[in-house]
């Protein structure tokens, strides 16, 4: 960093530059913040959440927003500063802290990348991404009875790990195509329900029975 300083004393180099390609320290940012890329600055460099208060007329808020991992309590003070699509999906929040910001998040994203419990889901029931939430949630089978009119059934057929039973009940709603893929079936259980595979679903038999 001396070398560096003793260059931007010489103003021999590019500030464009060294804002995105150089590791900074938050010292030599706040010397040199008239010539630095501020946007370049909020995506590059690793800024503690003091420096971000201090600069927070200077930082680009989406950057922030998507690059770094800012506490609750941050997020909670920069409330209508923060970009909550982009921290919606960059770190995994408290259902509480959902729940005070349940205007503000991001439904969709949080049903993606945060993991909720079955209680909050319901409880939330008309914010949650369905579609998200069938493959990227882990339900129970009484969890999906309760809500099979709600969920995506191509995505629980996928995503969810099924019991053999589950699927012999709900066998009109599940998507046999993705259950030939993403469940582990019986040599019985496929030879049970040979009708309602579609004809690709024949090439994947081998690559099931082998499982067993």
């Amino acid at each position: 960093m001396d070398d560096l300083q003793s260059m931007v004393i010489k103003d021999k180099i590019n500030w464009e530059y060294i804002s995105w390609n150089q590791k900074l320290s938050e010292d030599f940012i706040r010397k040199f913040q008239d010539k630095l890329d501020w946007e370049a600055i909020s995506w590059r460099q690793k800024l503690s959440e003091d420096f971000i208060r201090e600069f927070q007329d200077k930082v680009n808020w989406e950057w922030i927003s998507k690059e770094l991992k800012l506490s609750e309590d941050f997020i909670r003070e920069f409330q209508d500063k923060v970009i909550w699509k982009y921290i919606s999906s960059c770190r995994r929040f408290s259902e509480d802290f959902i729940r005070e910001f349940q205007d503000k998040v991001d439904w969709e994203t949080i049903s993606w990348r945060q993991k909720l419990s079955e209680d909050f889901i319901r409880e939330f029931q008309d914010k949650v991404d369905w579609e998200w939430i069938s493959i990227n949630q882990e339900l129970s089978e009484d969890f999906i009875r309760e809500f099979q009119d709600k969920v995506c059934w191509s995505f629980i057929s996928i995503g969810q790990k099924l019991s053999e039973d589950f699927i012999r009940e709900f066998q009109d709603k599940v998507c046999w195509s993705f259950i030939s893929i993403g469940q582990k079936l019986s040599e019985d259980f496929i030879r049970e329900f040979q009708d309602k595979l579609e004809y690709e679903d024949y090439i994947i038999w081998p690559i099931i029975s082998k499982k067993f």
